[in-house]
């Protein structure tokens, strides 16, 4: 005999625990396929009047069936009254003789939650007509089961959320050319961004030893470390962006230093401890320049081909004459477009221009 209670807590437990799951939901819906004895399991997650697309996000214990519930969906048939009672249907036939079951029919108890800005769930259980009705005990279950479901669905898009801010603050700094490392107060790398991965395996001004971020010269080591736990230990409930140390390690063979600013570690509020004191490393190499591609300047500045090839040379470090070799054109012709380029962007000298270029979305690009 099942046990109501038992069964409650077992998917109340891995409710909460699919939700890191990858993908996300998918040991909930093979718990409540068994646990319930149903044919499939499914979640549609739709947005409604969120979003211009016509399909919901379907998540099934078994994918084939995928397309045949979001022809039910666009039939309408996943508007219930949501309520949090659970609401039967039977002789579900699929629109345009879509099959779901060998039959082509299926009965279905669906729990229907509203989640506010973020539309409406459905969660449904898919039984063969042949195996009767849904009885009492799975309609109390899942009854049951709705408070704990809304709160599973609020934590799934505020995770959803926090990896899309995550995503985007990847992009900014990725096609930014910052490196950014964090660190705790001993030099013991935890975290880095692909640029700086890239300037620690060059090795040039800041490498890693054991673990551990390490200078080129042991002078550079000895200021980087006293730094670091001068910044972890202003580690703050609030962040206090003013609060910094700046940060000049030699490379060898090049006149321009690393340059790094090295900030305390993340908020931590609402904790009143951080749970492991941290410092944050930005890292900028004053070296590399960014090569623009001529199309984005000629997009973001009206400039002709030519004109926009020219301008990202220049943006590069590249001198005139420099450019003009590179291009293959004359430097009275370079000269030319320069004056041209000028008067497209406001500016007056190649110093401004360049500036002007590097301060602009188009670095952003590479």
């Amino acid at each position: 005999m099942p046990n109501h209670d038992l069964d409650r807590e077992n998917l109340l437990n891995i409710l909460y625990d699919s939700l890191s799951g990858t993908p996300a939901w998918h040991e909930f819906l093979v718990a409540s396929n068994r646990t319930f004895g149903c044919a499939y399991a499914s979640l549609v997650l739709d947005a409604g009047g969120f979003g211009d697309s016509a399909d919901p996000v379907v998540m099934l214990n078994i994918d084939h069936i995928s397309e045949a519930v979001k022809a039910l969906h666009r039939s309408g048939f996943f508007k219930a009254s949501g309520d949090d009672r659970p609401d039967q249907r039977g002789e579900v036939s699929l629109p345009g003789g879509a099959s779901l079951i060998a039959e082509g029919v299926a009965r279905t108890l669906t729990l229907s939650l509203d989640c506010r800005e973020h539309g409406m769930a459905h969660f449904t259980l898919w039984k063969d007509q042949a195996t009767g009705p849904f009885d009492d005990r799975t309609h109390r279950l899942l009854a049951e089961l709705a408070p704990a479901f809304r709160r599973a669905l609020k934590l799934f898009f505020q995770g959803v959320g926090l990896q899309r801010r995550l995503l985007m603050s990847t992009a900014a700094l990725e096609t930014s050319g910052i490196g950014v490392i964090l660190a705790t107060p001993d030099g013991t790398m935890l975290m880095t961004n692909a640029i700086a991965d890239a300037i620690l395996a060059e090795g040039a001004g800041m490498g890693l030893s054991r673990g551990k971020l390490k200078a080129t010269n042991p002078e550079d080591t000895a200021r980087l470390l006293t730094e670091l736990r001068k910044m972890a230990a202003e580690q703050q409930a609030e962040a206090d962006w003013r609060v910094y140390a700046p940060l000049a390690l030699q490379r060898p063979g090049s006149v321009l230093p690393l340059t790094v600013i090295i900030r305390p570690g993340p908020a931590f509020h609402p904790l009143r401890n951080p749970l492991q004191r941290t410092a944050l490393l930005i890292l900028r190499d004053p070296e590399h320049r960014p090569i623009i591609p001529a199309s984005t300047l000629s997009h973001l500045f009206g400039l002709t081909p030519a004109e926009a090839l020219l301008a990202s040379e220049m943006a590069r470090g590249a001198s005139v004459e420099e450019a003009a070799n590179h291009i293959g054109i004359s430097r009275n012709t370079a000269r030319s477009q320069l004056q041209s380029v000028f008067l497209k962007t406001g500016t007056n000298r190649q110093g401004e221009l360049v500036r002007m270029l590097l301060s602009s979305a188009a670095s952003l690009s590479t």
